[in-house]
């Protein structure tokens, strides 16, 4: 049976130049087996200047392989992200965050809802 799961706050580091800083995971509650196909997670991005572009990348992790899912800001703001495929057996997901520009100040956060299953 299905029980509801949240995550909130998580900070994700973001990397300049292009490069991804270093990733956040969320994993499955403790006793639960994977997050089901109702997960969602909200990326709030905050303090991007002017001509900078932040990209925020999902990694769901399945049994047997994984699928990611990006959303880009250029202004301060929130994004939904969904799982990328119907399937109920994502084991964790991985965010990390990276900004194009050679210095930044932008900061993400993400908050991560669903259900977990047992």
């Amino acid at each position: 049976m299905p029980v509801l799961y949240s995550s909130t706050g998580n900070s994700v580091a973001v990397g300049t130049g292009g490069s991804y800083g270093t990733a956040t995971s969320i994993s499955v509650t403790t006793g639960k087996r994977y997050f089901d196909n109702t997960t969602e997670i909200s990326v709030t991005a905050s303090g991007i200047a002017s001509g900078e572009t932040v990209t925020v990348k999902a990694t769901f992790n399945y049994k047997g392989g994984s699928k990611e899912s990006t959303v880009s800001f250029t202004a301060d703001g929130t994004q939904t992200i969904k799982m990328p495929i119907a399937r109920d057996d994502c084991t964790g997901i991985t965010l990390e965050a990276a900004s194009d520009q050679g210095t930044t100040t932008a900061t993400v956060s993400v908050d991560v809802t669903g259900r977990v299953e047992r």
